[in-house]
């Protein structure tokens, strides 16, 4: 089962957030891109401020199989991330859970600033570190979001943005596929 892969997608041009509020959240600063909902697995829009300062980002994000956009955010490092798992609460939505699940790799990330290597790690089924590797044509890639035990040592520069949408199964299992063999030298299964 696939739990890393970088995606052969055009790179995601530099954003602007400059301004927009900051909480703080786990390991990261964090800036929700989307809008606030009653519960984090519902539906949501893009900001309209972030639409304003990153016109081109709405016409990027067509490269993404999203069905349904429930959160974009950037977490901002600002020390080691400890072994965690992406989606943890599935009985907040078991719907979305099911549908992730039966797609993984699902859980979509672009690095926006920080090291494209040697940062970020998988944890194997034996408790090893596997560290994984962005290859320079794309600063995007996805993990396994309902399985893949995943943290990062200290990269303080570290920007991600991270998305969590329902797939559009064909569309996602196409950019899967072709993404696996354009960057087979890189997929990380377990």
């Amino acid at each position: 089962m696939i739990h890393y892969l970088p995606i052969n997608i055009p790179r995601l041009p530099p954003i602007k957030y400059d301004g927009m509020k900051t909480s703080h959240y786990a390991w990261w600063n964090m800036i929700k891109i989307t809008e606030e909902t009653e519960n984090r697995y519902d539906d949501s829009v893009i900001k309209p401020e972030f639409l304003e300062m990153n016109p081109h980002f709405k016409q990027w994000l067509k490269y993404l199989p999203i069905k349904r956009l429930i959160n974009i955010k950037l977490h901002m490092q600002d020390r080691k991330a400890d072994p965690h798992i992406d989606f943890n609460k599935p009985n907040e939505n078991l719907d979305l859970y099911r549908v992730t699940r039966t797609n993984e790799p699902c859980g979509y990330r672009v690095v926006i600033n920080g090291s494209n290597k040697n940062c970020m790690y998988i944890i194997d089924n034996n408790g090893n570190k596997i560290y994984t590797e962005l290859p320079p044509e794309t600063n995007t890639y996805a993990i396994n979001h309902t399985q893949c035990i995943h943290g990062t040592t200290d990269d303080i520069d570290r920007c991600i943005m991270f998305f969590q949408f329902e797939v559009d199964s064909q569309k996602h299992t196409q950019l899967i596929n072709q993404s696996a063999l354009v960057f087979k030298n890189y997929v990380i299964s377990i």
